[in-house]
């Protein structure tokens, strides 16, 4: 099952920001402060995944090559 843990780190310790896991075999998308963290399960069957932000903006990305691998991409 696919899951995006974030956390915040500092001098006094860490805490966890956020979790987010989804379906079997299907991928997550978390956006924070900026970033977008896409992550898709390796047997994942699609080539993109799309996600509407919070700026009402809909945007879509290309994971084919990096599945099973945490994507982090900067918003503009």
């Amino acid at each position: 099952m696919p899951a995006i843990a974030l956390f915040n780190y500092s001098k006094a310790g860490y805490g966890l920001l956020e979790l987010q896991e989804g379906e079997r075999e299907g991928y997550v998308i978390i956006e924070k402060e900026g970033y977008v963290f896409i992550y898709a399960d390796e047997r994942y069957q699609g080539k993109t995944v799309s996600a509407n932000l919070g700026n009402s903006k809909e945007m879509t990305f290309n994971v084919d090559q990096q599945k099973g691998q945490l994507i982090i991409e900067k918003q503009q």
